[in-house]
């Protein structure tokens, strides 16, 4: 947990251009591991 800990408190640093709260959500997911997009092959 320290390891996700460091990466959100960098990304913190960098949030000041997020519009809202969604977008910093959405973002620390993608930074820290938690979000797993699923990659359409087909298109």
């Amino acid at each position: 947990t320290e390891a996700i800990n460091g990466r959100l408190e960098h990304l913190r640093g960098s949030a000041l251009g997020f519009r809202n709260l969604t977008n910093y959500i959405a973002r620390s997911l993608l930074e820290s591991g938690g979000f797993r997009p699923q990659v359409h092959r087909g298109l």
